[in-house]
C-alpha cells in the first residue's frame, strides 16, 4: 500500500491483510507501484526529486534508485518490462521504459498527440490515453516502446480513466462512458 503523504509503504497479507512490514527507506511522496523480477518498484515525486525506487519483495530492502528526467505517475509492468508514465494532472506526453534486469533506463517515448491521462498494461502491452480539449486517443505500444497501433477518437475530447476488461477497452469523457473492441482501429 503506497502511503504518499504518510512517506512510506505498508506491506500487508493479501490474504487478511494484516501488517507485514513498513518500508521507509528513500521513500518521497511515493505514488504508483508495480512488480518485476522479483522486485517492486515505486514512483516517488518530490519537489524537483523524481525517481523511481526499487526494492526486493524477499525482504523488502532498497536496491536501487532510478532517476528520472521528468516526474513519475502511473507505473505498469508489461511483458518483463517497467514502464512509468511521465505525465500527471493532465499534462505530460512522455513514458520512460525501464529494463528490470539491469535496473536503467532503455528508452523514453513521446506520444504524438495529446497530453497523456492514463496508462496501463494489459497482454504484454502498453496501452495510453492522450486528449486534446477537441480529440483524444488511445496508443498502444510494444513493452520496448514502439507505438504499435494508434485508434483517433475524432470528437471525444479530455477522454480518461482506460482500462480494458476482456476484449473490452473503456474510457470516459465529461459524464459519458465508452466502449469498443481491443482491436478496433476507429
Amino acid at each position: 500500500l503506497i502511503l504518499n503523504n504518510s512517506n512510506k509503504i505498508e506491506v500487508v497479507n493479501r490474504y487478511t491483510f494484516k501488517k507485514v512490514a513498513t518500508v521507509s527507506d528513500q521513500v518521497s511522496q511515493p505514488r504508483y507501484i508495480a512488480f518485476a523480477n522479483n522486485n517492486y518498484y515505486v514512483t516517488n515525486s518530490s519537489g524537483s526529486s523524481k525517481f523511481v525506487n526499487v526494492y526486493s519483495v524477499a525482504t523488502n530492502a532498497f536496491v536501487k534508485k532510478i532517476p528520472l528526467t521528468s516526474g513519475g505517475e502511473r507505473i505498469v509492468e508489461a511483458s518483463g518490462r517497467i514502464v512509468v508514465q511521465n505525465a500527471s494532472f493532465g499534462s505530460g506526453k512522455k513514458l520512460t521504459f525501464i529494463n528490470p534486469s539491469s535496473n536503467i533506463v532503455e528508452s523514453e517515448v513521446l506520444v504524438p498527440n495529446g497530453n497523456i491521462q492514463k496508462t496501463i498494461s494489459n497482454g504484454g502491452n502498453v496501452y495510453t490515453i492522450a486528449s486534446t480539449s477537441t480529440d483524444s486517443y488511445i496508443y498502444k505500444l510494444s513493452s520496448t516502446g514502439t507505438i504499435t497501433s494508434t485508434i483517433t477518437l475524432t470528437g471525444i475530447s479530455n477522454a480518461t480513466n482506460l482500462e480494458i476488461d476482456g476484449s473490452k477497452l473503456f474510457f470516459s469523457s465529461g459524464s459519458k462512458v465508452y466502449s469498443m473492441d481491443v482491436t478496433s482501429t476507429t
